[in-house]
């Protein structure tokens, strides 16, 4: 699956839940695939700097990871096209 990045922009979201602050830290992209295309926006890690802008590949390996009570949890991470 192939990935663009169009632009460094970030956005922001905080809040608190049950008493405890939250901060989800997004970047849009364009994710086209064989059966799939369309905007998405990509959920930046604590400290991570924005995509820069270029084509990259979804990093199937670095991106799943099994998660509480073993479901499968999805975070896209990407390597540059080569």
């Amino acid at each position: 699956m192939l990935v663009t990045i169009e632009s460094t922009k970030v956005r922001e979201n905080s809040g608190e839940k049950n008493g405890k602050p939250w901060r989800i830290r997004e970047q849009p992209a364009f994710l086209r695939g064989e059966r799939v295309a369309g905007e998405i926006n990509l959920i930046l890690e604590e400290g991570q700097a924005p995509y820069a802008l270029g084509d990259y590949e979804l990093d199937v390996e670095r991106s799943v990871k099994i998660g509480r009570w073993g479901r499968l949890e999805l975070y896209a991470k990407l390597a540059p096209v080569k």
